[in-house]
């Protein structure tokens, strides 16, 4: 078993970070100026420039490198984080993997801006020309990187990748958005652009934000199309396309990165991504995680294919027992932008992988290979996306002078997800959701937070492998079918010892012992939420009836049953009628909000030591 170390870990993600208007000059700018002094004491390496005065930026990087650097003349200036993985359709001069920053620029001078359309990789950058007083802020198409904004007027633009830069230098910018707080509430995440602070947003995927004198405008480069174009008569020349395109993935992360490890489950997507490694004879450390489930869980799958291939294995133990140490912990080290209390051990986990590698390798999905749906609701339900008629739970919990806004105000968001991203069919919606909704706001958000320690690698969403997907009839996008065809095909040895039946992960069960048995964490529960329960959270309950609650969840007592007034009355019409749901279990709603208090009493005691900071 691997020994877990704590480090001294960067305090904020790496990246870009501008300001204009009228944040320039303010008490705002002195506070952030502040704040990243404070944190290049850290392994952050800061670069900066101000440009006619109004506009201002830092780029924070965990390592001073050659390539992610580039000035010509002090008109033309570059800087990159992340790494270019491939630029496609254009003949370079150019090593781009070892300088990224000098072939954006070089790319730039020969046709624009259009250049965008080009990249693949995992990055942001900026783009400065001092002569038309011009700069461009970018992501990649995928969104795997974070970046969130704020803004006072059409020429005042706070960007940054860390969101509590932006709430740490102006505390007015964190007022609580209950809507976004009961959607994190019920699926573990924040639905559209939204985050959990009324004035704050997500970026999202293939932005470009340009900033001129006349202020500034955010476009999209990319756009995610179903062309279902792909001939799919003969499966074993589709098998050979989708193995040519897995194939280039792999090459080009292993290329773009160094020092790498894999995250080894017992599902099919990270046997692909090893079966590609070992087709190129990679034999790279692999990592497994979680605890001990019983016969055929994730942990033990993957300890059995690393023995078989001879791979060098590193198991880490998962526990729960020590909960309240862990959560604090973990929300103090990765934020809010997505659940991470449910497994808080993983957070030394992360950091001790932190002092030995340089890049991790996921098996992550680009449209999540659900089972057919015959509705736009079961679209939304397929990637956890739920109106609060599906969380009675939680609406009883709810203050009843917010709970009809709170409601309203999800509905309406809901309805704007379906009429942004409805398709003929709802299969299409459904991954197109999963692309734009839950690859963005979920996965790409828990990947975040290690972007602090270490890179990223994720072949499975790479552009490629995304685009072949997207041109296939959406029975092939279903249950990974063609995932399993291809390692039948291509790696039967691979297949051996089969896939995981069950997760490694802790699940509610887990949780509901712990707290029956350990008076230690129900304890701490009852204190994080009783006594020190965040007091903008708090005006959203009511605090008496979600108080009893949390004490039978402790305690094991049944719970008020929800009532209906309607299914109390007979006949058969009443079925037709609003029926009560709960679509995610009780003690997930009290953990996550747990998570957001903790978060959010973090948040209020930083404000309270940056300001205390001297000028």
């Amino acid at each position: 078993m691997v020994q877990q170390s704590d480090i001294k870990s960067t305090p904020f993600y790496p990246g870009i970070i501008l300001i204009t208007g009228d944040y320039i000059g303010s008490e705002t700018e002195k506070k952030l100026s502040r704040i990243i002094g404070v944190g290049t004491e850290s392994r952050y390496v800061t670069n900066s420039f101000e440009l006619r005065g109004n506009i201002k930026g830092w780029l924070m990087n965990r390592s001073q490198e050659e390539g992610s650097f580039y000035l010509e003349d002090n008109d033309l200036v570059v800087w990159v984080d992340g790494y270019i993985s491939d630029i496609s359709d254009i003949k370079m001069e150019y090593d781009y993997l070892k300088y990224p920053a000098f072939s954006l620029a070089m790319l730039y001078k020969k046709i624009g801006i259009a250049f965008l359309r080009h990249l693949k990789g995992s990055y942001s950058f900026l783009l400065m020309e001092r002569k038309t007083e011009t700069i461009h802020v970018v992501v990649d198409r995928r969104g795997s990187r974070p970046y969130f904004f704020s803004s006072l007027n059409k020429r005042s633009l706070f960007l940054s990748p860390d969101i509590e830069l932006i709430i740490s230098s102006n505390k007015n910018k964190c007022k609580i958005d209950y809507s976004s707080a009961c959607a994190f509430i019920s699926s573990g995440r924040f639905y559209d652009r939204k985050t959990l602070f009324k004035d704050i947003k997500k970026l999202g995927q293939a932005k470009n934000i340009t900033v001129n004198k006349n202020g500034f405008e955010i476009n999209r480069y990319y756009t995610l199309k179903f062309n279902e174009n792909i001939d799919i008569n003969d499966k074993k020349a589709l098998v050979e396309s989708f193995d040519t395109v897995l194939r280039k993935a792999v090459k080009r992360i292993l290329s773009a990165t160094k020092n790498q490890f894999l995250f080894l489950s017992g599902g099919i997507d990270s046997r692909v991504v090893l079966s590609y490694l070992l087709s190129e004879n990679i034999k790279i450390p692999v990592v497994s995680f979680g605890m001990n489930a019983g016969p055929k869980d994730d942990r033990e799958i993957s300890e059995a294919v690393a023995k078989k291939q001879g791979l060098e294995l590193l198991k880490y133990e998962l526990e729960i027992e020590d909960f309240g140490k862990y959560a604090e912990k973990v929300v103090k080290w990765t934020g809010s932008i997505v659940e991470v209390i449910d497994s808080p051990s993983l957070v030394n986990m992360w950091k001790d992988l932190g002092t030995r590698f340089d890049t991790f390798i996921n098996g992550d999905e680009c449209f999540g290979w659900k089972p057919y749906v015959d509705s736009y609701e079961k679209a939304l339900n397929s990637n956890m996306i739920f109106r609060m008629n599906q969380m009675s739970r939680l609406c009883r919990w709810l203050n009843k002078n917010h709970k009809k806004d709170i409601i309203k105000r999800i509905d309406n968001n809901i309805n704007s997800l379906i009429k942004n991203n409805k398709m003929p069919d709802p299969n299409n919606t459904k991954d197109l959701l999963y692309y734009k909704e839950r690859l963005y706001n979920e996965v790409n958000a828990f990947t975040a937070p290690k972007l602090k320690i270490f890179e990223q690698a994720r072949p499975l969403i790479d552009e490629d492998v995304i685009d072949f997907i997207s041109g296939l009839p959406p029975k092939y996008r279903c249950k990974k079918e063609l995932y399993i065809s291809l390692l039948k095909i291509k790696f039967p040895d691979l297949l051996s010892p089969g896939f995981a039946a069950k997760t490694s992960l802790p699940q509610p069960a887990h949780y509901q012992k712990l707290f029956e048995y350990s008076n230690e964490n129900a304890s701490f529960i009852k204190q994080e939420l009783f006594d020190h329960m965040n007091d903008g959270l708090e005006g959203m309950l009511d605090r008496k009836i979600f108080q009893e609650d949390v004490r039978a969840i402790i305690s094991r007592d049944n719970l008020t049953p929800l009532s209906n007034r309607w299914n109390r009355l007979p006949g058969l019409w009443r079925l037709n009628c609003f029926q009560l749901e709960n679509r995610t279990d009780p003690i997930l709603l009290v953990l996550r909000i747990l998570q957001l208090s903790i978060y959010l009493n973090k948040i209020n005691n930083n404000m309270s030591k940056i300001n205390s900071y001297a000028p």
